[in-house]
């Protein structure tokens, strides 16, 4: 079996650092592990490639002291029967005592069952140190500190410098109404307009590149719940990966700040009447119009993106007609209502006539003026003046990151986030081996089980049995019925007491 882990998504470094500690954040998002829900996978091979995911996660383990925050709202994946906390401690086995030492502290947020019986394991049983209460200058800290939403986290880190996966807002949406964090960003700031230039130019180069493969973009809104999530953490200034959400949604957020953050593009009144499909009165009128609002660079992207879905028709279900309607009230900023239709029928066929003949009114503009401008390339967002009630310290600069590289076969991966690694490409294919275990149950535990199990047998089919015989009329079927069920219990034991025998021979060696 063949599945795709990208580990630099599952661990990496964030560019904030630990108020109390100041030391470096790490996030281990566990949404990112290998998801086998889907898969009719046994227990060995789930523990195989589950392992085999923690040793690359291992590799970018750092080896200097760090505070680590961990999203586990992905492990609700895992509740199945091929999973338990003994695969959780083999994974934790595998850390080198020198890495197991240099993690100071963590935070733990959207606990999981898993997650706790795992800390309760190391914390109660094994007596793991890292679980003491620590100090930094006499003064005491908890080394734990769990985290119900991110509401709460945003309390002890800066959490607009962490790049937070779509699937952890989603799933904090279910705990909390609204993220509400005690720091604000400045809307006016010359750095927080040049934060929402990126995140445009990086909305339009995703649209250029893939919208072209879906269709109806532009008219079929994206999901409410996920475009909310967007929006608010572009308020917050937050860092993103903005491949993780869909075109629709992009789509939706790209009209959107046409529409409410830009001046008007085609206004409906710089449209002369009677209007006219004839080519010069276009290009006049357009020319009219952009000399006036000084826009014609948005303009140009906006309606190479709208050439793009013409030409993939097939695949786009889009036409003039479609496209010139869908965009109409954006462009002109009109509302839709009985009242505006007329306005908005001369802005739609105005805009028509544009598209039909786009690439004469470039060259003829372009002619007598500057070059077409290109659609941009990404950049990484430098983000950091806030109004914190937190300490806080700034981060370096970080270098400039390459352009995307389009993948036909895949989505491009277009991101403003918090780090950018060396294998940042890199899809690791998890495959199904025999992985070496470090001991063996031994003799005496194999017999004790063993001994247990013949015992399970023979209390259940004993004298219980015969009782309940005796007690009600009982037919053909239901003897073996019961029979069935007693032995499905058996089984039941027989795998737990294996499992805990397992476990107490893990823990041994963790212990030694």
């Amino acid at each position: 079996m063949r599945i795709e882990f990208h580990a630099e998504k599952a661990f990496f470094k964030t560019d904030t650092i630990d108020p109390f500690t100041n030391l470096p954040v790490y996030v281990f998002d566990s949404n990112y592990l290998p998801n086998f829900e889907d898969a009719n996978l046994d227990r060995k091979t789930f523990e195989q490639l589950i392992v085999k995911a923690f040793k690359r996660i291992i590799t970018r383990i750092p080896k200097h002291p760090y505070v680590l925050t961990c999203f586990t709202s992905g492990f609700k994946n895992f509740n199945h029967t091929n999973n338990s906390w003994i695969t959780c401690l083999k994974c934790y086995q595998l850390l080198p005592d020198e890495l197991r030492s240099h993690l100071k502290k963590a935070y733990i947020v959207h606990e999981s069952w898993l997650v706790r019986s795992m800390i309760q394991v190391l914390q109660n049983v094994l007596r793991i140190g890292f679980f003491k209460t620590n100090s930094i200058n006499g003064e005491k800290y908890d080394r734990l500190i769990y985290c119900n939403n991110l509401t709460e986290l945003s309390r002890h880190i800066d959490i607009t410098k962490i790049r937070i996966s779509l699937d952890v807002y989603l799933y904090d949406s279910q705990l909390e109404d609204r993220l509400i964090i005690p720091y604000t960003t400045k809307h006016n700031s010359s750095d927080y307009r040049k934060y929402k230039e990126q995140i445009f130019e990086r909305i339009t180069t995703r649209l250029l590149l893939e919208g072209a493969e879906f269709e109806l973009v532009f008219t079929k809104p994206g999901n409410q719940k996920k475009l909310s999530i967007l929006n608010e953490a572009i308020d917050r200034g937050n860092y993103l990966d903005v491949s993780q959400w869909d075109i629709y949604v992009m789509g939706s957020l790209y009209l959107s700040i046409l529409r409410n953050e830009i001046p008007t593009l085609i206004p409906i009144d710089s449209i002369q009447l009677p209007i006219s499909d004839d080519y010069q009165y276009t290009l006049s009128t357009f020319q009219k119009i952009i000399r006036a609002n000084n826009q014609f660079d948005i303009i140009y992207k906006f309606f190479e993106i709208l050439c793009t879905f013409l030409r993939n028709s097939t695949k786009t279900k889009h036409d003039i007609k479609t496209l010139s309607k869908s965009i109409t009230p954006t462009l002109s900023q009109e509302k839709v209502s009985l009242k505006n239709n007329d306005r908005i029928a001369i802005g739609q066929r105005f805009i028509k006539n544009l598209l039909d003949n786009w690439d004469s009114i470039v060259r003829d503009i372009t002619s007598s003026s500057k070059p077409v401008p290109q659609t941009p390339a990404p950049r990484k967002v430098s983000f950091h003046k806030r109004v914190p009630s937190i300490q806080r310290t700034e981060p370096k600069a970080l270098p400039d990151t390459p352009n995307p590289k389009r993948h036909a076969s895949t989505s491009s991966m277009i991101s403003i986030s918090s780090e950018f690694s060396s294998s940042s490409d890199e899809n690791i294919i998890i495959e199904t081996e025999p992985i070496e275990t470090t001991k063996t149950t031994s003799g005496n535990e194999l017999k004790v089980l063993a001994d247990v199990t013949s015992s399970l047998n023979k209390s259940t089919n004993g004298p219980m049995i015969n009782r309940k015989k005796q007690s009600k009329v009982v037919s053909k079927f239901s003897d073996g019925y019961s029979s069935i069920e007693g032995q499905k219990k058996v089984n039941q034991l027989a795998k737990l007491y294996e499992e805990r025998l397992m476990g107490l021979q893990i823990m041994k060696d963790i212990d030694s």
